[in-house]
């Protein structure tokens, strides 16, 4: 007779720690495009600066809200060629998740969930601007964490 004993998948205990995105969506978007009658005239290669920010904001006992913002300029020499902002957003519940784990879930583990869909609404943007699509490379967040834990100790 077969033994009676069944492996049956783990559940999760009501005391294991759970992160979950509850919605994602644009907060803010921003495009702006002050030169372009003077752009045929361009002497100059164009260059884009990008610049990355994360913010995470306690609404509730287990709800944040994490923005990740992206700001890409672009420059030919001293003309500005546009400015493109995004402030994308997420809801974030977190349960059973000890304290000192909290704000590199916010910071880390959210925004690199949030990263690709940011980056194609840059891409899309910029693209609907009239200039190539800035295709954005993809952010070590863990890295830049890190970096800023490092610096925060040596000081």
């Amino acid at each position: 007779m077969a033994d009676d004993t069944s492996t049956s998948p783990e559940t999760p205990s009501s005391k294991s720690p759970m992160f979950t995105i509850n919605a994602q969506y644009v907060k803010d978007l921003s495009f702006e495009n002050p030169n372009i009658p003077g752009l045929i005239q361009l002497e100059t290669e164009p260059s884009v600066e990008m610049n990355i920010d994360v913010k995470g904001t306690k609404l509730d006992d287990n709800l944040y809200e994490v923005i990740l913002t992206l700001t890409c300029k672009g420059n030919s020499g001293d003309i500005a060629l546009f400015v493109a902002e995004l402030s994308y957003a997420s809801l974030v519940s977190l349960n059973n998740v000890p304290n000192e784990h909290i704000q590199r879930l916010l910071v880390v583990d959210c925004p690199t969930l949030m990263f690709p869909f940011a980056r194609n609404i840059i891409a899309e943007v910029t693209r609907d601007g009239g200039y190539p699509p800035i295709l954005m490379q993809t952010v070590d967040f863990n890295a830049i964490f890190e970096n800023s834990a490092n610096d925060l100790i040596e000081t």
